[in-house]
């Protein structure tokens, strides 16, 4: 009997932790430590997914959007960081407990996407060939970016898309837009539906 609880209770965490995916660098560890959601939140939790949409229009104001994991708890936190005229920084953290269910859903979510492996050359494409010789290209000026950073223990990954509704209604083919638009529409869906 005790030898079938001990399997049953390995199997348990192994299907628990195991649904946290590995996550590949593709950046290196030196330019994370420019990222603001590392130097607030670094070694603090095990596996961390955060959000936050970047524009020159509201460049003095930050808001991440982070879902954090450590000891079999999810946590929301928000940060809001402003900057006003005199350079002096003012940061806002607002935390609350989030739902294990809702978490690995998104998760599993995100997965069934691959949208832990999207490509960042791919998302960020500026045009797309039409023959062998040329290339037809959009190019947009002060326009937005969205940016999920994704920290654990073994890496930190950027995953990032500027105006890809935009990009792919103009190459409807570029289909990897698609793909980061569903992940962030999940995300926010998720990250909404915790506040309530």
């Amino acid at each position: 009997m005790r030898v079938i609880l001990c399997i049953l209770f390995l199997l348990v965490f192994q299907c628990v932790s195991g649904q946290i995916p590995p996550i590949q660098s593709n950046t290196s560890w030196k330019d994370s430590t420019t990222s603001f959601l590392v130097k607030v939140l670094n070694n603090q939790y095990d596996f961390l997914l955060g959000y936050k949409i970047e524009s020159f229009w509201w460049s003095n104001t930050q808001v991440y959007k982070v879902l954090a994991y450590k000891n079999s708890h999810w946590q929301a936190i928000q940060i809001v960081s402003t900057k006003n005229k005199k350079d002096r920084v003012k940061t806002e953290i607002s935390k609350w407990n989030f739902s294990s269910d809702s978490a690995f859903k998104l998760i599993n979510g995100l997965s069934a996407l691959h949208f832990w492996t999207l490509d960042h050359d791919l998302l960020n494409q500026e045009g797309v060939p039409i023959s062998d010789s040329t290339v037809r290209k959009l190019q947009i000026a002060d326009g937005v970016n969205y940016k999920f950073e994704i920290l654990t223990k073994e890496g930190y990954r950027i995953i990032q898309s500027y105006e890809p509704e935009t990009y792919l209604k103009e190459f409807p083919k570029m289909t990897i837009r698609k793909i980061f638009i569903d992940g962030r529409e999940l995300f926010l869906n998720t990250w909404n539906n915790s506040r309530m």
